[in-house]
């Protein structure tokens, strides 16, 4: 079949140009390889910093990689990421409300009568104890509120001063006498009904273990821990070197410091009447052991070789007044465990 001489030119038009354009484009992939590998840096702009610009999608991607960048630095390194000086866990912790409160030295009255042998410096000093052992209270990461007992007006406006962190966890409770032992388990049976409560002495701090307190475990058995202290080299001495801050460990002595429990149900009556007495005296903790065994038919045990607090005592500064109340009818004993049930 011969072909019409206008439709062999079109063709052969056609033909012609496919050749030409698959030329062009072999000429151009060569050409940018070659620039590609022959290629050299752009000189920075003379006095200006290149800016790079990144979409959204990669600014959200290159946060997240230095966010876990920083976390694995501080994991990797002593001393960070530590609570009170101890290494955290991905463990959970239960919400722990603390009771607490502390005098103010520097009023004239307890410094006249209970203190007189000691310079205004040694008080000074002893206030500033009492602040660092509540201050590491309130940065314990399974305490949720730190309730504050006092009568003295200016001891609020004092701590409030003095605080560095963690201000927002803390709550004054004017009470009437906060120094007696009933004030505490008062306070908590009628406003912590089944939480977590701890009551320590302000200089007395948690450290680790807490994140191992079960509430329902504590409420089956009706537990109530009363843990013994702890040393450990504080900045101005080694509490580690005193052995009553270390009879957990060592030698126990039936010293004890730190109440944990959850209130159900009403404060026992024959336990009150057993404990109004002031907290600070000696052997208050074994007549608390006892009643709350005997007559409130708790189970007390002394898990401090799992719940460690720690002693801040360098000072050596104590109330002139104290007295061991504590007799062969009334002392408990909870000696060193492991055990949290």
């Amino acid at each position: 079949m011969k072909l019409k001489f206008g439709t062999y030119i079109f063709y052969s038009v056609g033909i012609i140009l496919i050749c030409m354009a698959l030329i062009k484009s072999h000429l151009y992939f060569n050409t940018a390889r070659n620039a590609s590998e022959n290629r050299q840096p752009l000189p920075p702009l003379k006095g200006k910093t290149p800016r790079i610009t990144k979409s959204p999608l990669v600014a959200v991607d290159m946060k997240l990689r230095e966010q876990t960048t920083k976390e694995r630095i501080i994991q990797s390194l002593p001393g960070l990421g530590s609570n009170n000086g101890t290494q955290l866990t991905n463990q959970s912790c239960p919400e722990i409300h603390v009771i607490c409160t502390m005098p103010l030295l520097t009023q004239q009255s307890l410094n006249t009568s209970r203190y007189h042998s000691y310079t205004i410096e040694k008080i000074q000093e002893r206030m500033s104890e009492f602040m660092t052992g509540l201050q590491r209270t309130l940065n314990h990461k399974c305490v949720y509120r730190v309730h504050l007992l006092y009568n003295q007006s200016a001891l609020v406006d004092y701590i409030k001063a003095n605080l560095e962190t963690s201000v927002e966890k803390i709550v004054f409770n004017h009470v009437p006498d906060p120094r007696l032992h009933t004030a505490y388990f008062d306070f908590a049976f009628d406003n912590l009904q089944n939480k977590i409560v701890m009551y320590t002495p302000v200089d007395v701090y948690p450290g680790e273990g807490f994140e191992s307190i079960n509430k329902d475990v504590m409420v089956k058995n009706k537990l109530m821990y009363v843990l013994t202290r702890h040393g450990k080299k504080e900045k101005h001495c080694d509490m580690q070197k005193e052995a009553s801050s270390n009879s957990c460990n060592g030698r126990y002595m039936g010293s004890h410091d730190s109440y944990i429990f959850v209130p159900i149900g009403k404060f026992p009556a024959d336990v009150k009447k057993e404990l109004t007495v002031t907290s600070i005296d000696y052997g208050v903790e074994n007549m608390s052991i006892w009643a709350f065994r005997n007559l409130g038919h708790y189970k007390v045990t002394n898990p401090c070789k799992v719940l460690k607090v720690y002693h801040l005592h360098c000072t050596g500064l104590r109330d002139a007044r104290r007295k061991r109340l504590n007799t062969g009818r009334n002392t408990g004993m909870a000696p060193p465990t492991d055990q949290l049930d």
